[in-house]
């Protein structure tokens, strides 16, 4: 009777567990309601112009560490330890400018190219949610869980030039809900009153001794702009998700090119890399790509052989005609966040050629590495104490790989 008891309170408490983990999807997104996009471990390897970036840094969580790569020798350049390596750090890497920056929980460290590091260049409370970094135009926009928002105006060998952290309410009243960083510099901010605000960075930090926000301000009549993408290929417009619609506007003739109705609780993928995007599901076996080429919404339907399971990471190149991205095998949700490594394990890539939807790869992900994936190939770092990560071509079966470098001396 006893060993029945204990049976069954071991069945209930391990169903709490299943039920917790593995119910319906949770029908937000992570990239939502966010300044930029969701930070993650391990810094992207494509540049804001899409140019495949020749290095990786990320944070080894193994040794505690940060790596930075150069994935054509594959060789570690260079080793640098961080303040409070028991928390999780997120790595930001500049590319030809050759600075990195590292966040975690109310800290932020930025070590220049020489290796020489600033630590705490501003002292947020929260823990860093998001980020919108454009070295290329020397603006560094990092928001927290507490909606303040740092401002941090850099050299381009990665020196902190100016700085200040404001609040979230921008114009006395309305608060920020969403933004991202526009080629021209200015932050384009969705506030509570669902107008869009763009903010001349520059202006504000300059009003000494406490900068305040410059901005003009547009009316729209959209109901809660949650997600705003600019884009390259039309630098006038963006691709905005509010909780009905996704929409394609042009802000410089304040007028809406294109809408399509949604229901928010479809969405099951927001993605800005490379080309901004969203992927909707349709059934339970069929799912939308929705995009733009700039001038007008498009889409692609998919139907699949089986149900359309997490998607952790979607990658669109319009430019090179292929999407990828990369799915949770037998896995029914959980919280999404657009983070290929918030899960290590069976992990699924898909890359389909968007013109007739030519499947061109399917193939399984190494287990326990962390991944970033270019239009190429995508990089794997292993949990070794050693040192051991792999490149593997996405396309074909080419692997290279290195070892051992956590034993040498940097």
């Amino acid at each position: 009777m006893v060993f029945n008891f204990k049976t069954k309170i071991i069945f209930c408490l391990s169903s709490l567990v299943l039920i917790s983990s593995c119910g319906p999807v949770a029908q937000s997104d992570g990239n939502a309601d966010v300044i930029g996009q969701k930070l993650e471990s391990i810094t992207p390897l494509r540049a804001t112009d899409g140019e495949q970036k020749k290095k990786v840094s990320l944070y080894d969580p193994v040794v505690k560490k940060i790596h930075q790569f150069d994935l054509n020798q594959m060789t570690v350049l260079r080793t640098l330890p961080v303040l409070f390596p028991s928390e999780k750090h997120f790595v930001l890497d500049s590319g030809s400018s050759n600075y990195i920056v590292d966040l975690s929980e109310k800290h932020i460290s930025i070590f220049d190219r020489f290796s020489i590091p600033q630590h705490q260049p501003i002292q947020m409370q929260g823990v860093p949610r998001s980020a919108a970094f454009r070295p290329d135009l020397g603006w560094l926009i990092v928001y927290d869980d507490l909606q303040s928002v740092g401002v941090l105006k850099l050299s381009d060998e990665g020196q902190v030039v100016d700085k200040y952290i404001f609040g979230s309410v921008v114009d006395g009243t309305n608060s920020i809900v969403s933004g991202d960083l526009l080629d021209d510099g200015r932050l384009v901010l969705a506030l509570s009153d669902n107008s869009l605000s763009f903010v001349d960075l520059q202006a504000s930090l300059a009003l000494k001794p406490k900068p305040k926000w410059i901005a003009t301000n547009q009316p729209t009549t959209f109901t809660k702009i949650n997600w705003i993408a600019p884009l390259a290929a039309n630098k006038n417009r963006l691709l905005i998700k509010t909780n009905t619609q996704i929409i394609l506007y042009d802000h410089s003739t304040q007028a809406v090119v294109q809408s399509l109705d949604v229901y928010s609780g479809d969405v099951i993928k927001l993605s800005k890399s490379f080309d901004p995007h969203v992927v909707i599901k349709t059934g339970p076996t069929s799912m939308k790509l929705i995009y733009t080429d700039g001038m007008a919404l498009l889409s692609r339907a998919f139907e699949l052989k089986d149900e359309v399971l997490p998607i952790l990471h979607s990658d669109l190149d319009l430019k090179n005609d292929k999407w990828t991205y990369v799915y949770l095998k037998n896995t029914h949700g959980y919280s999404l966040f657009n983070d290929v490594n918030q899960r290590v394990e069976q992990r699924q890539l898909v890359r389909f050629r968007i013109s007739d939807k030519l499947p061109l790869q399917n193939k399984a992900i190494q287990d326990r590495t962390q991944i970033k994936l270019t239009s190429d190939f995508y990089f794997a770092l292993y949990p070794s104490v050693l040192g051991r990560a792999e490149v593997y071509s996405i396309e074909s079966e080419q692997m290279k790989k290195m070892e051992k470098f956590n034993l040498k001396k940097y």
